[in-house]
């Protein structure tokens, strides 16, 4: 029969739906098709599928409703959607490509380009992280349903809506891809798209890569070696450009000592590793707390209490207060 909302989430105990993508399964991009040429995804679904990136640290890529065929129509309606995240990115207007199943031309859905669009950004990037913005240029083959000015675009980027420009000659229309959260209170770091993307891979990176930590005993020489490794990883990406101008010390910070390694957490198996970042300021970090315990691993936003001067020889105290949930 044709699939429904229930169908895509699934059974989280019997790993089907989207929990399919089991813990052992690393993902940074999760698209949903439109159920039916005539069936959006429903909002459960898309809810659901949100939550599971976020926790995953992937990005979510969510289709416009299909009667959102115009700029102002989507305007109107994205102000009473229900659905903001810094996990999840939306593009528009709906593609117009050739069909081969009817042998006509039809209309599309464009999460699928989009997604094709940002992994394509991916691979000319190579194997590094990528900060970059993505080109937004559409294919050769694929062509927008409603034709958008530079003003229409500036509108719904502004609101949270990304736009996909056909191929054309000349210089791109400047753009800078927005979340979901776009729109409503949020920061700047989780407004612009490169940028989430760079904080979700580098905690994805530093969680996997530090994973062998639970094989080593849990002593200090242990963390120290963990920490030399995060420091690495973090200065190849500052000189690369990934992070603000400026020395190291000024962009990143790597903290893996009794400060974040308490006798209680030791007594638990767990080992704590605090890394932190400058993406645009220097001196302005974001700040992640790696957990890795024999339960699984984990990583997290947090919030660091520090004074202005020492900011490399300080105590250090890693609230509890998580950032977006």
């Amino acid at each position: 029969g044709p699939l429904s909302d229930y169908d895509i989430i699934g059974s989280l105990p019997e790993r089907t739906g989207i929990f399919a993508l089991g813990p052992d399964m690393p993902f940074d991009l999760l698209y949903i098709p439109p159920l039916t040429r005539d069936q959006d995804v429903g909002l459960s679904t898309l809810l659901v599928a949100a939550r599971f990136c976020r926790e995953r640290r992937a990005l979510l890529i969510v289709d416009p409703p299909q009667h959102w065929v115009r700029p102002q129509e989507a305007l109107a309606g994205l102000a009473g959607w229900p659905l903001r995240s810094d996990n999840a990115a939306m593009f528009f207007p709906r593609l117009i490509a050739f069909d081969p199943l009817r042998n006509r031309m039809a209309m599309f859905a464009p999460g699928a380009a989009a997604a094709g669009m940002l992994a394509r950004g991916d691979h000319a990037a190579g194997a590094g992280l990528r900060p970059q913005e993505s080109d937004a240029t559409l294919r050769p083959m694929l062509s927008p349903a409603v034709a958008l000015t530079t003003e229409d675009s500036e509108r719904l980027a502004q609101a949270g809506i990304n736009t996909l420009e056909p191929l054309r000659h000349g210089p791109a229309r400047p753009a800078r891809s927005c979340t979901l959260s776009c729109g409503v209170s949020a920061s700047d770091e989780g407004r612009y798209l490169a940028a989430r993307r760079l904080a979700l891979q580098l905690a994805n990176s530093i969680e996997r890569g530090t994973r062998w930590v639970l094989t080593a005993p849990n002593v200090p020489q242990t963390w120290a070696q963990a920490g030399s490794q995060i420091e690495a990883f973090l200065e190849s990406l500052r000189v690369a450009g990934a992070f603000a101008a400026g020395d190291f010390q000024d962009c990143c910070l790597v903290v893996w000592d009794e400060r974040v390694n308490r006798a209680s957490t030791i007594a638990t198996g767990a080992v704590n590793l605090l890394f932190g970042y400058a993406p645009r300021q220097p001196g302005v970090l974001q700040y992640w707390l790696v957990t890795h315990q024999p339960a699984g691993s984990r990583v997290r936003p947090v919030n660091i209490n520090r004074q202005a001067a020492l900011p490399r020889r300080i105590d250090w105290q890693v609230e509890t207060t998580v950032l977006n949930g």
